[in-house]
């Protein structure tokens, strides 16, 4: 997990810090394997940065790495 998230983060533009932090949340969730407790959706990595950012710049964020296809593997 730890080298798909430096992999994932190697090919973020540095300025691009929350879609850095997002893909750490994701990594550490995908440690956690608890869809229950604690789902890699959407609605709780709003939840989980709702403090620090606002709704519509995290879901550009989550967008931004959806188009770029981050945290798949490419054939």
């Amino acid at each position: 997990i730890q080298l798909m998230y430096e992999e994932s983060c190697n090919k973020i533009p540095k300025d691009k810090t929350l879609s850095r932090e997002i893909i750490a949340l994701a990594s550490l969730l995908s440690i956690v394997k608890d869809s229950s407790f604690a789902p890699i959706t959407e609605k709780f990595i709003v939840l989980c940065f709702k403090d620090s950012y606002e709704k519509g710049e995290i879901l550009k964020e989550i967008k931004y790495l959806i188009e770029k296809n981050f945290g798949n593997k490419q054939p």
